[in-house]
């Protein structure tokens, strides 16, 4: 099971790349007809992934705190007998790993918000579905549950339509 989010936007796939340029995400163009009737005639839909699925765009990851974390690793080093500044040292790399990997694993949710509010402020606007896909995106028959329109596309749930409203 992953996610797949399926924009729809009057802009072409070339405007919409060359929105993204290089980055983190992909956009190709929907190919599953049972979204077409959710989304108005006059959209492009477009599939956008990180990787094979969109699971990293709209999955909040849950975890540990930092300092629970650190206090587990200090304690492990505490254990095996460690001298205060060698402890000290390997929390300070730790933390430093920890913040780059932060970093790289919120890049591309950031880069998806800002790509969407760009988006929302074209003609026409952005109108987005989030699916939680069983069988195949290109076949699933998917059932839109109610139309929205919203201002954070953080807050979307699964299977709604929501339009982004765009503000300045």
């Amino acid at each position: 099971m992953c996610y797949l989010v399926t924009i729809g936007t009057r802009e072409s796939q070339a405007a919409v790349e060359a929105i993204l340029g290089d980055g983190l995400l992909i956009v190709a163009p929907s190919r599953n007809a049972s979204l077409r009737s959710a989304f108005p005639k006059s959209d492009h839909l477009f599939d956008v992934t990180h990787g094979d699925c969109s699971c990293d765009l709209v999955i909040k990851s849950a975890q540990q705190s930092v300092e629970d974390q650190r206090t587990k690793l200090q304690e492990q080093y505490v254990r095996k007998g460690w001298s205060r500044s060698k402890i000290a040292r390997a929390l300070s790399d730790w933390v430093t790993a920890r913040e780059r990997q932060l970093q790289e694993r919120e890049a591309p949710g950031l880069e998806f918000h800002a790509f969407l509010r760009h988006l929302a402020g074209k003609p026409g606007g952005l109108r987005i579905l989030i699916h939680s896909y069983a069988g195949q995106f290109d076949t699933e028959e998917i059932r839109v549950s109610k139309k929205v329109r919203v201002l954070d596309p953080g807050d979307i749930e699964e299977d709604t339509l929501a339009e982004i409203v765009h503000m300045e």
